[in-house]
């Protein structure tokens, strides 16, 4: 029903979903036959004038609120019956004269399972309100909420169902036990449960084991389903299931249900699609609904044995931790909070992750091992007192291939792109972090903490533990791995061994291009060589006019240079075209920057060289060639080599390679953009410009001046302040070598009051 990437309409194919059965043909509505005397024992589905024999081919007919509730003593008299709906039906608290029970609640510990087949066709229920009695010590009382009280290999499709389903919710130390389940299909369903084409529009609350569908179930099978509304609970609590005691698939499936579970020490396990869970497998699906709670919280299940994700994707909020969890206890993350075994592949978080005290990820906060591949991590990850990751915070095992964090960083203690920690050797291939960090000082450390100030490793790919990282990158530092300019990120060249041709691709739409999963960026068009860069001519620099280069050796059949003559055809570089490339002047620039050369026929470069190291060539007209200069050349000057169809061309000694903040950028200040509100942390647009401006400058030493009035409290002097501190963290950023120091000075000029001003000092 909903695939994965129509998240951004889920709620509202949702709605029309529901709206969609409202409307029934007067033909089929039910003519009131005969009483019904419910709770005799008798099927009086067959003796009251209703529609149906109740089997597979001639289901009994429900068509009203009574024959809804016969259901009960059908199932007793003959278990396995098939039942359809002929009309919508709005039932009040199911019957009258057994008000708030669960079809198939007869008393307390007496409950006829239904083992049948229930089929909606397209018909709806709602209204529904099944109450849980919490005094249910006598015959009278009712233990479990849900349209059915027990379901046992059943199958119920092609229906939506709305209402009110209220399980008992007692205090903290007394024993629930599994007859206090809740759901809005079931409280309980034994055996293998199959549900298709369900739309659930309700509120839920329970004490443990609660689902927006079943609140414990063995084994389910779930297609083409979604839930919609709230879930409150202790714990064990779930948009679709609270207990998967046995194992779950679940398949083109949405959940926008809240899930709640409450903020005490024992009431543990929320997800969005599952609280806990043995086995539970889940694709195609997407989450939307926000999941909250103390410890074990995911965007898709809380805890796992065994979890599969695949081609699915988290919207939804998340937030955990709470004054009752040690530094270590909680455990959140954008999919799986805790996991035994754990896969997930081309799977995606998008949402922002907010924890106080323990470990955080974007997509597994703890497993006994995880696998990752080709998926990703987008959203913000907060993670208060705690140990924070763009994939995985902890697992006795990790492999992570083909995937990648863009998602920024920010706690105290323990940070880093892709693993916080990992005990064996982690194995990292193809892989890249290009989320920021953000250390948060003013958080250390709070009373339940048991780290020290000390303990904070930061790194951005590993923060603990070692592993073998096989062609994989990262802008902020690390020790595993080199530091990669955000501008070489665009650069193909830069990733060897990766598949541009099925796996990744460039989005050139982008400001800063880095490759994305064609897997999980539908839609998009992704191309797979380096994007083009477009140049901007800085206009605080100016470039005095070329002269020519006594070294260079023109183009042509005559030349006598060696170095001049063809390599690669036996040809003439003039031979065979009316045009040749040729190039004017002589040029510096710095490296993984981008310097402009003029010339003539310059479209018709194939490939172009700094004596050994080959250049990419980002853009080419006629008469220039924007060249992305390689990371790792050494600084000096070389032979500047044009190869076209018809030859080589060499400018000896034409292009001097140094840092740019010896020359461009020194004693240069520059006004960053303005931050907005009370903010005193980057925006994503500062940000941008700050790795703009410094990428490839090479510069060692930057000042942020913090601008301040004279009229100024010395409370508003710390804040602007701490604007400029914020600035130089976004430096270190981009150039970690760099010295960096904060300021203050005063103006006259209001317009630049609590700006910041980032100035070149060397």
């Amino acid at each position: 029903m909903l695939s994965k990437y129509r998240a951004g309409r889920s709620i509202a194919l949702i709605v029309a979903f529901l709206c969609s059965y409202i409307a029934v043909p007067a033909s089929l509505a039910a003519t009131n036959p005969a009483a019904i005397t419910i709770n005799d024992s008798v099927c009086n589905l067959a003796t009251a004038g209703y529609q149906g024999s109740g089997s597979a081919g001639d289901p009994w007919q429900i068509s009203d609120s009574a024959s809804l509730w016969e259901v009960t003593d059908c199932e007793a008299q003959a278990p396995g019956g098939h039942y359809k709906l002929v009309a919508d039906i709005q039932p009040i608290n199911l019957a009258n004269s057994f008000t708030l029970r669960p079809i198939g609640y007869i008393a307390f510990g007496v409950i006829n399972k239904f083992e049948g087949t229930f089929d909606g066709q397209g018909y709806s229920i709602t209204n529904l309100r099944a109450s849980a009695d919490p005094t249910a010590v006598t015959a009278s009382k009712v233990a479990s909420a849900g349209l059915f009280a027990w379901l046992s290999n059943a199958s119920i499709r092609n229906t939506s169902i709305s209402g009110i389903f209220s399980g008992i919710n007692l205090p903290a130390g007394e024993e629930l036990n599994l007859e206090y389940s809740t759901g809005t299909l079931a409280a309980r369903s034994s055996g293998t449960l199959a549900i298709s084409n369900v739309a659930v529009t309700a509120t839920v609350s329970g004490g443990i084991r609660s689902g927006g569908l079943v609140g414990t179930v063995d084994h389910a099978l779930v297609s083409n389903s979604a839930t919609l509304g709230s879930n409150a609970a202790c714990g064990e609590v779930g948009g679709f299931f609270g207990w998967v005691s046995g194992s779950a698939s679940i398949a083109h499936s949405t959940n926008s249900m809240s899930v709640q579970s409450a903020a005490r020490s024992d009431c543990v396990d929320s997800g969005g699609f599952a609280g806990i869970a043995s086995s539970i497998e889940i694709s195609n699906s997407t989450n939307l609904g926000k999941i909250e709670g103390v410890t074990n919280v995911g965007g898709f299940v809380g805890s796992a044995s065994v979890a599969t994700i695949s081609m699915s994707l988290n919207r939804g909020a998340i937030s955990g931790g709470s004054a009752y969890a040690l530094t270590d206890g909680s455990l959140v993350a954008g999919l799986i909070a805790d996991g035994g075994s754990v896969h997930i592949s081309k799977s995606s978080n998008f949402a922002d992750i907010n924890v106080w005290g323990g470990r955080v990820a974007g997509l597994v906060a703890n497993a006994f091992s995880a696998t990752i591949v080709e998926s990703q991590n987008k959203g913000t990850i907060d993670g208060r007192d705690g140990r924070v990751a763009g994939l995985v915070a902890q697992a006795f095992s990790t492999s992570i291939a083909n995937s990648y964090n863009s998602g920024q960083i920010r706690g105290d203690s323990r940070l880093s792109g892709l693993i916080q920690n990992s005990t064996n050797p982690a194995l990292v291939v193809n892989s890249y972090n290009q989320g920021s960090f953000t250390q948060t000082q003013d958080w250390l450390i709070n009373s339940y903490s048991t780290l020290s100030p000390g303990a904070t490793p930061i790194d951005g790919l590993l923060a603990v533990g070692s592993g073998v990282f096989s062609s994989s990158f990262t802008t902020p530092p690390s020790s595993k791995s080199a530091t990669t300019l955000l501008s070489a990120f665009r650069n193909r060249e830069l990733y060897v061994g990766w598949d541009f041709a099925n796996v990744w691709g460039f989005d050139c739409s982008e400001t800063n291009p880095t490759p994305k999963l064609r897997s999980l960026s539908p839609g998009v068009n992704l191309r797979s060589d380096s994007c083009p860069i477009v140049i901007v001519q800085n206009p605080e620099v100016t470039t005095p006019p070329l002269a020519p280069n006594p070294n260079e050796t023109p183009p042509g059949p005559n030349s006598s240079s060696s170095t001049a003559s063809s390599t690669s055809s036996g040809n003439s570089s003039g031979q065979g075209s009316d045009r040749s490339p040729s190039t004017t002047g002589s040029y510096t620039a710095s490296p993984a920057a981008v310097f402009t050369i003029s010339g003539q026929a310059l479209d018709l470069v194939q490939r172009l060289f700094l004596g050994s190291y080959s250049a990419t060539i980002s853009a080419a007209s006629d008469s220039r060639l924007s060249v992305l200069v390689p990371r790792d050349i050494p600084l000096g000057k070389y032979d500047l080599i044009l190869e076209s169809g018809s030859g080589r061309f060499v400018s000896q000694q034409a292009v001097t390679i140094r840092s740019l903040g010896t020359f461009a950028l020194l004693g240069k200040s520059f006004l960053i953009p303005k931050f907005f509100s009370e903010r005193t942390s980057l925006n994503s647009t500062q940000r941008r410009y700050i790795s703009k401006l410094l990428s490839g400058s090479g510069a060692t030493r930057i000042v942020c001046t913090a601008i301040t009035t004279k009229d100024m409290t010395h409370n508003q002097r710390v804040f602007v302040r701490l604007r400029a501190k914020a600035a130089c963290a976004g430096v270190k950023l981009v150039l970690p070598d760099a010295r960096t120091w904060v300021q203050s000075k005063v103006t006259a000029k209001v317009v630049l009051s609590k700006r910041v001003v980032l100035t070149f000092k060397g």
